[in-house]
């Protein structure tokens, strides 16, 4: 079954609208346009503006990093992800070809679920789907972030 990942609002997305609408509040009592203005950014930020990840049917609070790696660590990076290797190879830069690791984590509850992309024919083209990496394997990943 294919894992979906949802946007979601984080805490800080709920502090800049609410700064925001506080300032059009304060503002409108000196200028309407400008107050009235600024209380509609701060509550189209609140309805857009989504700056968490949560995967479906989870409850943990994600942050997304891409990372661009060289082709020549992708085995070793398949390797590591299907649970043969133990530690990841990450040569960061395009060296030989583009492969795109993507990783959703949260470092406090030790969680991290990855999916690797290789750049073909200009776009990026899936070679994993989203796996959940054990807690071990997700703690050497973040912190190779």
């Amino acid at each position: 079954m294919e894992k979906n990942v949802l946007k979601v609002h984080a805490p800080i997305d709920y502090m800049v609208a609410a700064i925001l609408l506080l300032v059009g509040i304060g503002l409108f009592f000196v200028n309407r346009i400008l107050g009235v203005t600024i209380v509609v950014v701060a509550v189209l930020c609140f309805l857009l503006f989504k700056s968490g990840y949560r995967m479906e049917g989870d409850g943990k609070l994600l942050k997304k990093k891409n990372v661009e790696l060289s082709r020549h660590c992708r085995e070793t990076m398949l390797d590591f992800i299907n649970g043969s290797k133990k530690e990841p190879e990450m040569i960061k830069g395009n060296l030989g070809g583009t492969i795109l690791l993507e990783v959703w984590y949260n470092a406090k509850e030790t969680v991290a679920y990855v999916r690797l992309s290789d750049y073909v024919e200009f776009a990026f083209q899936k070679l994993t789907g989203i796996v959940e990496l054990p807690t071990e394997k997700a703690a050497k990943l973040i912190s190779e972030l």
